[in-house]
């Protein structure tokens, strides 16, 4: 029956290739679009992520670490004297704009801090030394993390007029052993107006902003859907056709005994076949586009587990094709055969 079912899905071969073309095109569509979804994600929160802070304290409402409302800088002292907090200091995220030598001008996120050695920004430090911040009116750019800058804490004050004496974020290093919840509900209680959050949870509502305020989310499922879609559309046309085409010889397979079960397990394989070679062919471009797509500064993140979710959804979708094919086999008279 392996030898029949290749014999089937072969027997035209241009056939085959739209059938693994379609496959090809929804498995691209899907790994490159999760994966800038994913990349888009990381970035979002990705200082969130790199900053060794057990705790962020923002004001009130703050959609996401890139949108800051500002607070009094003074309300760091009060977290300092928190038991249990072993460090607190203040940050800045404030939008930029930068003068380029073409006239132009590009929109950048500004990070400032007293002390950026202690909390580890910016990281990866290619050229350069951070402590340089402090001998003037300099900025540094964090090339892993497209478009951040950082400066000193006091020289952002100046710069901008509106933070004079204000703080975006306060972030919170806990002593050895202090309980993170005990902490946080004395934060709370000292600062009413201002929320508090554990590094997991202020990454998480950054992210959940993008994917839910902004509709992203929706969008990715509805391009990953349509893919799907086309997958199954293709597939289920290819291999319907096919099937009607050797009716005689899934006759014969009944007339010489072989049940129903044998007759899907025929389509199956046929499915199953389109499935792998589609993927290969589809997982292919997927990760030589990811080295373009880097070049444009933007980020695609395939991580294992999608690999083998979009793997395994390649073959149940197949699968679920083949099941078209299936209804209109399972009705034929084995007699048929004996027709001329």
């Amino acid at each position: 029956m392996v030898d029949l079912a290749r014999k089937n899905l072969l027997h035209d071969k241009l056939r085959f290739a739209i059938t693994v073309s379609g496959v090809a095109f929804a498995v691209t569509l899907v790994l490159v679009q999760i994966g800038l979804f994913l990349g888009l994600l990381d970035n979002a929160t990705i200082t969130i992520e790199r900053i060794p802070a057990d705790l962020w304290v923002t004001s009130k409402n703050t959609p996401n670490v890139d949108f800051a409302h500002t607070f009094p800088d003074s309300r760091v002292q009060r977290v300092r004297s928190v038991p249990g907090v072993q460090t607190a200091d203040n940050l800045i995220v404030q939008f930029m704009n930068v003068a380029l030598p073409s006239g132009a001008e590009e929109s950048t996120v500004v990070y400032a801090l007293e002390n950026f050695e202690r909390w580890g920004l910016p990281w990866k430090v290619v050229q350069g030394n951070v402590s340089d911040l402090r001998r003037g009116a300099y900025v540094f750019l964090d090339a892993s993390a497209a478009k951040r800058f950082v400066m000193d804490f006091d020289l952002a004050q100046r710069v901008f007029t509106n933070l004079s004496n204000r703080a975006s974020y306060i972030l919170v290093k806990l002593a050895p052993g202090a309980d993170p919840e005990a902490v946080r509900a004395e934060i709370r209680r000292r600062l009413p107006f201002n929320d508090v959050f554990t590094r997991r949870e202020w990454a998480s509502r950054s992210r959940n902003y993008w994917i839910i305020s902004t509709g992203l989310g929706l969008n990715m499922f509805i391009t990953v859907f349509l893919g799907c879609l086309v997958g199954v559309v293709v597939v289920a046309q290819t291999l319907y056709t096919s099937t009607m085409e050797h009716l005689k010889e899934f006759g014969t397979v009944k007339a010489i005994g072989g049940g129903n079960s044998d007759i899907y397990g025929i389509l199956a394989r046929q499915a199953t076949i389109s499935a792998l070679v589609g993927f290969v062919f589809g997982a292919i471009p997927s990760y030589l586009m990811s080295k373009l797509i880097a070049r444009a500064d933007l980020k695609l993140i395939i991580p294992p587990a999608l690999w083998t979710g979009v793997f395994v959804g390649t073959i149940v979708m197949c699968l679920g094709a083949a099941l078209i094919s299936f209804r209109k086999v399972a009705s034929i008279d084995p007699a048929l055969v004996f027709r001329t």
